[in-house]
């Protein structure tokens, strides 16, 4: 796949039974959020959002159709656990200067999700 198409595509809602998750990102003690997907998830719906303060309502970053076929064979995701080939993959959404992306680890390239004006 070439990083030509979209691997990640911000939308306005979640198709009526598509798979989806909600993941909120906590901007005061982690800048990221991560967890294990099935890629038979696909596509997968995330809606993103992000707690700016310890007792803050989270806030609407967007819903994004990510491509995790494409994401895993460009290097932005790898298999969970680590080395295996299965149907289980780590997703990991990083925050960093205002920039969300999908990236393995801090070593790793980033693949941009959004980026939000800092405030």
């Amino acid at each position: 796949m070439s990083l030509d198409q979209a691997l990640a595509i911000e939308v306005t809602h979640v198709p009526q039974g598509a798979k989806s998750r909600r993941w909120t990102l906590n901007a005061v003690e982690r800048n990221d959020h991560h967890g294990k997907i099935r890629l038979n998830e696909f596509p997968l719906y995330l809606k993103l959002t992000c707690r700016n303060a310890i007792h803050s309502a989270p806030e609407d970053i967007g819903i994004f159709k990510l491509d995790l076929k494409g994401l895993l064979e460009n290097k932005f995701m790898r298999y969970e656990p680590k080395g295996s080939t299965g149907d289980d993959v780590r997703l990991r959404i990083v925050l960093e200067s205002g920039a969300f992306s999908v990236q393995i680890n801090g070593k790793s390239g980033k693949y941009p999700l959004k980026n939000v004006p800092t405030r």
